[in-house]
């Protein structure tokens, strides 16, 4: 059995938290430097194990954590900025290559469906960026109502 009060922390960490911590500490044990995420619910904090040295022995170890949530926001609204049109809300062009090139190595077999406005250049010049961007919306609204349940716009 089991007796050493790191066998404990499963009382406040979940079983699959307490087992990869076991990993990470193992792997201190033998001299190694761990560093890793870790959600606590909503909130993200980066991980930093060392291990302490003594005379030439891991005599123990020191942890330290920082509250990183902020970025992990920070680098998802970058991913969505990237990736997703502001006006419409979605995928561009960035966001296929990537999907395709994944799909590509992969294997797997896909689709897509490209769609040029005719003459869409000469509505924003004539009438500007604000009708020009309400007929964008509208085209994506009637499009994504066509295929919601069918695809990824």
């Amino acid at each position: 059995i089991k007796t050493s009060p790191i066998y404990s922390m499963s009382a406040y960490f979940s079983e699959e938290m307490t087992d990869r911590l076991l990993f990470y500490l193992e792997k201190v044990s033998t001299g190694e430097e761990i560093s890793y995420k870790e959600w606590f619910g909503e909130r993200c904090v980066h991980i930093t194990i060392s291990p302490l040295e003594q005379n030439g022995t891991i005599s123990g170890a020191i942890g330290i954590g920082n509250d990183i949530t902020e970025l992990e926001s920070a680098r998802a609204k970058l991913t969505q900025l990237a990736y997703r049109d502001h006006l419409t809300n979605t995928y561009n062009t960035a966001a296929l290559e990537r999907d395709i090139v994944q799909l590509i190595k992969e294997n797997t077999q896909f689709s897509f469906l490209y769609i040029d406005l005719d003459r869409f250049k000469n509505i924003n010049d004539s009438l500007g960026h604000f009708t020009g961007d309400s007929l964008l919306k509208l085209v994506t609204a009637r499009i994504k109502d066509f295929y919601n349940t069918t695809g990824e716009l």
